[in-house]
């Protein structure tokens, strides 16, 4: 008797705690679908994080500060692609390619020098495909190119005294966000280091991490399911 009862309190703390962790998670639970941002959402749907590319400039020497950042963007779960200047073309197909298949998930374009003006022909060509980009940046840009319109934040770090590097412009009537900032009061700072600054790099690295989140996705689509 005693045996029987002992198992019949088992079986009651059990259900207890089964039904109070149940309630937890009803309560508390995954955010709801519209309470994301649209980007975190497809991406989180389709189990594609993004597209992030950064790119070097002249014959891919000067430009090694985008590997740092892109290395260190892959240590914290983020595929990023670090890829010379002149590939800008296969750049913009394949994010095209990746929109058309995945939809909505965000587009990241980084780049120093001739890749600075390289990213910006890419925003142009996303444009055209009315892709937008959550967030470009560029360092020292060796043309006074504009920043289109599908850009929601560009970040232009280029040097006043440089003989290289411009600042850019923004499209008449773009919505978003665009700023040139003048970088020449850091000590030893010039063209061919601007991407090599640990300040920036670490900058570009936070927001890019504010976009593209290094989530273990395939848990969170099976909770929105």
């Amino acid at each position: 008797m005693t045996r029987l009862f002992y198992k019949a309190m088992l079986l009651v703390s059990f259900l207890l705690s089964a039904s109070l962790v149940s309630h937890a998670f009803t309560i508390s639970g995954p955010p709801p679908e519209d309470k994301l941002p649209a980007h975190e959402l497809a991406a989180i749907k389709s189990n594609y994080q993004g597209d992030v590319f950064l790119l070097r400039g002249f014959a891919d020497i000067f430009s090694r500060g985008l590997d740092d950042i892109g290395a260190r963007l892959k240590a914290k779960g983020i595929d990023a692609e670090v890829i010379g200047h002149t590939s800008w073309r296969y750049v913009a197909r394949t994010i095209i390619d990746n929109q058309k298949k995945y939809g909505g998930v965000p587009v990241i374009l980084i780049g120093h020098s001739l890749g600075a003006n390289a990213v910006i022909r890419i925003a142009k060509q996303l444009n055209e495909h009315k892709i937008k980009v959550q967030y470009l940046v560029t360092f020292e840009p060796t043309q006074t190119l504009e920043i289109p319109s599908n850009v929601d934040i560009a970040i232009n770090y280029y040097l006043s005294n440089s003989t290289m590097g411009v600042p850019l412009t923004k499209a008449q009537g773009s919505s978003g966000t665009f700023e040139n900032r003048n970088m020449v009061d850091i000590e030893g700072i010039g063209h061919f280091n601007i991407e090599k600054q640990p300040m920036l790099q670490q900058t570009v690295i936070d927001r890019v991490l504010k976009y593209v989140k290094p989530v273990n996705v395939k848990k969170s689509a099976q909770l929105l399911k």
